[in-house]
């Protein structure tokens, strides 16, 4: 075994280590904090997931328009095509981009982006709602001892967040880091800055890259195509 090898391994150790031993803060104190962390940190998850969810559901939208008109203009530049080679690109690149045109569809239509969303902001909202009692119950009890009748409107908030939890579907993993990324620096979450750096661009790639990649790159494919048409340049060393 190499010395980096060696220096890796024992890195990832003692990062393992740590997260092992790790407890945190808000688990070490009474139950009405952990109630007051686990009220927080879903609501804005729920929030979080229903944000993802929605602009899937928009960018798919306009992957849709703009594939189709995409797929027009493809048409419209093999009218114009006097090469047979040129000719085949066109109709294989047309029936490439109809499929995807089919494919985005099924998704979008089995996945329901939009209705999803709509849940998790309603769990959210609901949750948020039992936040905000039990912080004005904390307030209230801020200056003097937490009686049985504190204790009884806590567990009261707790069976609330339990059925709710039970009435709406869970949220992605990613959707708890995204939540952790945007409080970096709150105690228990100890996000550096690689972590996220990391879980953004994670978040990129899993809900903006393919749409983004399906709307910007054919129109520079097709200005291509155009000017090679029209006998400004070759576009390509397989088009003779």
């Amino acid at each position: 075994m190499s010395i980096s090898s060696m220096l890796r391994f024992a890195i990832l150790k003692l990062l393992r280590w740590k997260r092992k031993n790790f407890v945190p803060n808000y688990t070490q104190s009474g139950f009405d904090k952990q109630l007051n962390y686990s009220l927080w940190s879903t609501s804005r998850t729920r929030f979080a997931a229903s944000k993802r969810l929605q602009r899937k559901h928009e960018l798919s939208g306009r992957t849709i328009a703009f594939t189709s008109a995409y797929l027009i203009l493809l048409s419209l530049l093999q009218i114009f095509s006097e090469e047979t080679s040129l000719t085949q690109l066109l109709t294989y690149s047309s029936i490439s981009l109809a499929i995807v045109i089919l494919v985005v569809a099924q998704l979008e239509n089995s996945s329901n982006y939009s209705l999803k969303a709509h849940k998790h902001h309603e769990c959210g909202l609901l949750i948020n709602s039992l936040y905000k009692k039990l912080r004005r119950l904390k307030h209230e009890y801020k200056d003097k001892e937490q009686d049985e009748k504190f204790w009884v409107e806590v567990n009261k908030y707790d069976d609330e967040y339990n059925n709710i939890l039970t009435r709406f579907e869970n949220h992605e993993d990613l959707d708890f880091s995204i939540f952790k990324a945007n409080y970096p620096k709150y105690e228990d979450h100890r996000c550096n800055k690689l972590y996220v750096y990391k879980t953004k661009l994670h978040y990129y790639f899993h809900t903006q890259f393919f749409y983004h990649l399906l709307v910007y790159i054919p129109p520079v494919i097709l200005a291509a195509l155009l000017l090679h048409i029209l006998g400004f340049y070759t576009f390509c060393f397989l088009i003779p």
